[in-house]
């Protein structure tokens, strides 16, 4: 596994979010600030449930990233098994898809190492 430069995980998101920087993401167990998921005011005319839907989105939007490091190390231990797996009795299809697995991890990971 290659080694990465991104701030080792755990990353942890906020309980909640900040009035003044938003949704923060934070590694554990010092605390560091590794992003914030805006959460602006409310703009005049935005209805309740159109900011309520904003807030639960910005909620989910944190969650996804703080899950980054932990998603990217179990797709590199996956991705051995994956490019291995190619039984004889698998049809051209299954063969087909399970390339395109490999390669959907590969440019995944490509692209948090920062190459794509």
């Amino acid at each position: 596994m290659a080694e990465s430069k991104h701030t080792p995980g755990n990353w942890i998101a906020a309980a909640r979010p900040s009035s003044i920087v938003g949704w923060p993401v934070v590694s554990s167990p010092m605390g560091r600030v590794i992003c914030n998921v805006a959460l602006s005011p409310k703009p005049p005319g935005v209805s309740d449930g159109e900011w309520s839907a904003h807030y639960v989105e910005a909620e989910a939007n944190c969650r996804l990233i703080a899950a980054a490091p932990d998603l990217l190390d179990a797709l590199q231990l996956i991705l051995p098994l994956a490019k291995g797996y190619a039984p004889e009795d698998q049809t051209d299809t299954a063969k087909r898809t399970c390339r395109e697995w490999v390669e959907a991890a590969e440019a995944a990971i490509a692209r948090a190492a920062g190459a794509a």
